[in-house]
């Protein structure tokens, strides 16, 4: 089951079992990742959900909730970019990801999605610039406390540099 989810999220044709040099095959292994996910609906109930991504040439994140029968894709010039397109998918639907990629008091510095921190958020802290060493992988889970809608996240970034000076 999980496999023709996957196929079906990513248009991945099935490929032989046996024979693991078939291109489809190798493409899967070194493109694509999967992870599970827990949602948080408007009510605070968790949604268990998968998340698949694919990123170089092709910048690619879905959500599946089979419970729902939904999903939610997006692709992006970098995961970051697709991932924040996916998260105003989500927040229409009422859903947010329990991921730091989705905490308040984190948010991804353009110096840092040009290194190779790409897929990593600043944890911010008020009147502080970011700090390298406060850096968390975007797809890190995430308490639901600390969790916000796409809108009140940006708007907690325009805070934090506000409290800059």
């Amino acid at each position: 089951m999980l496999l023709r989810l996957l196929q079906r999220l990513f248009g991945i044709q099935e490929a032989s079992p046996y024979d693991p040099e078939a291109p489809l095959v190798r493409e899967a292994q070194s493109a694509h990742s999967y992870m599970n996910l827990e949602l948080l609906d408007t009510q605070g109930q968790q949604h268990q959900a998968l998340l698949g991504y694919c990123e170089g040439r092709i910048n690619q994140i879905m959500i599946s909730l089979p419970e729902r029968d939904q999903s939610f894709d997006a692709n992006g010039t970098d995961l970051v970019e697709a991932f924040f397109a996916v998260r105003g998918q989500l927040d229409q639907a009422g859903l947010i990801p329990l991921l730091t990629g989705a905490r308040r008091d984190c948010y991804p510095a353009a110096d840092a999605r040009n290194r190779d921190f790409g897929n990593h958020f600043y944890v911010l802290r008020a009147g502080l610039p970011p700090d390298p060493e406060h850096m968390l992988p975007m797809f890190a889970p995430a308490l639901p406390e600390q969790v916000a809608s796409l809108r009140q996240q940006q708007a907690a970034f325009a805070q934090w540099k506000q409290s800059l000076g």
